[in-house]
């Protein structure tokens, strides 16, 4: 999501499948939903209760409702994004090689990234004075204060965890000889595996969130931007995605979650989760701890509900499908350039404000699809990068 919020050839950037003997078109797909959701994400905050104070845009009327909409999309959306860049990268790894697969990195993540951060960021970030009218001149705020107390890469701080990830894997694939050559082999998971995943990536939130708040966002040397207490999730995830590549996770023969299981313990997480936020506000290190447990529990076990919904109703290639997939990066890459201004247009409309989230949505993508299957994924450099 976007820096600093509440808490293939697609997105993931640079993630194509090997082939294989059977096409997983449910990841695909699963991850175009997700694009969605993170725009819906993103319209819902301007109407959300106490946004942060640096929103682009702020709708004065607000909805309860949809601060809790805000609060349970901000937990699953990215950790499902890097497992899915996990479970594709270490095969495209292997094929390709640590200096060819690098190259390609760079090409589809790196370049990308380079762009958003130094000259679409400062636009979309344009608008925090510019909706609070007190905006100097564009080229005064790019050339300055950008740059200072209003440093931030937006959604582009994505691309730059990922590419940092991909950098690391590939460096390990090199060095460490026990990392290649790892065959897919399906197998299920030990019993106790899913536990000690969630064990490990709940006190990773609680200890870093205990040092520095889990809203909080920082920077090294303006390069990497990232949340210090998801930090690691984003990292676990990935890993995890590796893992369920290679141990044949969806596969015949191999881990198929359950969706009648995941399914409740989802909603079940989910709702003890938005209780405690909405309700909870003292608690000092028992809260903390809490809320840690539920947010990695949801977050898990979403992401194996996810899997399990996608893979039982949308696991063949549509029409529609298959272009929402192809084009999923670009309608990433594309959104906050749509939806922000959009957004302050729609401040001055007065509908109500439901109306408002559903149609900023629906509006930023369409848009957004459009440029990236008439655009980006045509003309003839673009479409080795989108």
């Amino acid at each position: 999501m976007t820096q600093a919020t509440v808490s293939p050839r697609a997105i993931v950037p640079g993630a194509r499948p090997a082939a294989t003997a059977v096409r997983l078109y449910f990841l695909d797909h699963l991850r175009a939903a997700i694009i969605l959701l993170v725009i819906l994400l993103h319209a819902s905050m301007t109407y959300m209760a106490y946004p942060p104070e640096w929103w682009y845009v702020i709708e004065p009327e607000n909805s309860l409702a949809l601060t809790a909409l805000v609060l349970l999309l901000d937990v699953p959306n990215m950790q499902v994004l890097f497992f899915i860049a996990g479970f594709f990268a270490y095969g495209s790894l292997e094929k390709y090689g640590p200096g060819r697969f690098l190259r390609q990195k760079a090409l589809r993540i790196g370049l990308p990234w380079v762009v958003g951060v130094v000259f679409l960021a400062p636009l979309i970030t344009y608008l925090i004075p510019f909706t609070r009218g007190i905006a100097p001149s564009y080229l005064e705020f790019w050339t300055g204060e950008f740059w200072g107390v209003f440093y931030q890469q937006s959604v582009y701080w994505f691309l730059g965890v990922l590419l940092l990830l991909f950098v690391v894997l590939a460096a390990f694939y090199k060095w460490e000889p026990s990392l290649q050559g790892i065959p897919r082999r399906p197998e299920m998971p030990p019993r106790p595996f899913f536990i000690k995943f969630w064990a490990f990536m709940t006190v990773w939130y609680f200890v870093s969130s205990a040092v520095v708040p889990a809203d909080t966002w920082l920077n090294a040397l303006r390069i990497i931007v990232y949340q210090p207490a998801r930090l690691g999730l984003y990292a676990g995830y990935f890993i995890l995605g590796i893992i369920a590549d290679r141990r044949g996770w969806f596969r015949a023969g191999g881990f198929q979650p359950n969706l009648e299981w995941w399914g409740p313990v989802t909603f079940l997480t989910g709702i003890t989760y938005l209780g405690i936020q909405l309700t909870w506000a003292e608690g000092g290190i028992l809260l903390l701890a809490i809320e840690a447990a539920l947010f990695n529990a949801f977050c898990l076990s979403a992401l194996m509900a996810g899997t399990a919904l996608f893979q039982r109703f949308v696991n063949r290639p549509t029409r529609a499908w298959t272009s929402l997939g192809r084009n999923a990066y670009a309608i990433y890459y594309l959104h906050p350039l749509i939806l922000y201004p959009a957004a302050y247009f729609m401040l001055s409309v007065g509908a109500p404000i439901f109306l408002e989230v559903i149609g900023l949505t629906a509006f930023t993508a369409l848009v957004c699809w459009a440029i990236g299957a008439l655009v980006l994924t045509r003309l003839p450099v673009l479409r080795q990068i989108f």
